[in-house]
């Protein structure tokens, strides 16, 4: 375990499941972001194996990274949504666009499929989407 400058919070050298050791496709944009974040660390000299840090090379916890997708919510006027409601809903959006419920479960990284669709997804279409779907079954 490898502990940081701040006794709130540790990183950890696994994940709690097995499962949740995975590769996660990445877009053309997030990896020019992650890019971006990374010249910019290194020209403004941040020594840290993480990308995503403060100014002193420490990790950001859970409630301080809700806090910075609060204010940029609000910067462009949408829904707040914390970092686990964003999880949800980028997994419900899947399940509803995507046939293969098993390529959902392993990008959550999840070791049960119940798990991803009992506990993560939320129906998120509406009343027309949800007529339109029933009358192609018919």
């Amino acid at each position: 375990m490898k502990q940081i400058a701040s006794s709130v919070h540790e990183i950890k050298d696994y994940t709690k499941t097995q499962a949740g050791n995975r590769l996660l496709p990445l877009t053309p944009e997030a990896i020019n972001i992650l890019n971006h974040v990374k010249s910019w660390n290194n020209e403004n000299k941040i020594k840290s194996e993480f990308i995503f840090v403060n100014q002193d090379g420490c990790t950001f916890n859970r409630q301080r990274i809700n806090t910075c997708l609060y204010s940029y919510c609000n910067k462009v006027d949408i829904i707040k949504k914390s970092s686990h409601k964003i999880r949800r809903s980028v997994i419900s959006s899947l399940l509803d666009n995507i046939a293969n419920k098993k390529s959902v479960q392993a990008f959550a990284g999840h070791e049960e499929l119940e798990t991803t669709l009992n506990s993560y997804y939320k129906d998120i279409t509406d009343d027309t989407e949800l007529l339109i779907g029933m009358t192609a079954c018919l």
